[in-house]
């Protein structure tokens, strides 16, 4: 699966915590239009929290994933807390999925191997029980004794 577009934004600039410029983002990927247009609402939003304080600060619009931290010399942006929470409540997400899907293929493992175990011990106790049952005591005449007797003994000399 693709990661959005958005994701990818916030991965990008959760690692520049001294800020960033808007040309440093764009050149960051290839972006589709309307990608761009998101972008420069989100840009425009924080441009405008920050002409509403007139100094930096982290009051904002919720509509946007950005504020301005510097306006000199290059205007500078960050990710909002907001959004920088919610990135990392998804990665914390993403990260127990992936524990959670491995969590699982060793249950199904284990699950096999103790079902196998099972069936071992289910032969080995049907193996004992007929050895125990199907145990029979011959007896021999004395007749059929000397008989067999004299067959082993004519091999034995041959």
């Amino acid at each position: 699966m693709e990661t959005h577009f958005l994701i990818q934004v916030l991965e990008w600039a959760e690692k520049k915590p001294n800020g960033f410029t808007k040309e440093e983002l764009i050149a960051s990927r290839t972006f589709e239009n309307w990608e761009k247009e998101i972008l420069d609402g989100y840009f425009a939003d924080a441009d405008t929290n920050h002409k509403r304080t007139g100094l930096p600060s982290f009051t904002y619009l919720p509509e946007t994933i950005f504020h301005v931290i510097r306006m000199n010399p290059k205007k500078a942006y960050v990710l909002t807390p907001d959004a920088f929470f919610k990135y990392i409540d998804y990665t914390e997400l993403k990260l127990a999925r992936q524990t959670a899907k491995e969590a699982k293929n060793s249950s199904e493992k284990s699950i096999k191997i103790s079902s196998f175990s099972v069936r071992i011990a289910i032969f080995a106790i049907m193996i004992s029980l007929l050895a125990l049952f199907m145990t029979q005591t011959v007896k021999l005449e004395d007749e059929q004794f000397r008989r067999v007797e004299s067959l082993i003994s004519t091999s034995l000399e041959n």
